[in-house]
């Protein structure tokens, strides 16, 4: 009896990981540039 071939859900493994990883990353990205936003605007209204 051989060992049956898994590569197939190995490389999906790696695939759905990674596509989720990116996902965060991208997300972190975003609610940071909107932060950086959001800082400027209460500065600006700061100094009104």
């Amino acid at each position: 009896m051989s060992t049956p071939d898994t590569t197939a859900y190995l490389v999906g493994g790696y695939v759905v990981f990674f596509s989720v990883m990116l996902a965060y990353l991208a997300s972190l990205f975003i609610r940071w540039a909107n932060l950086q936003r959001d800082l400027r605007t209460l500065e600006e209204i700061e100094k009104k």
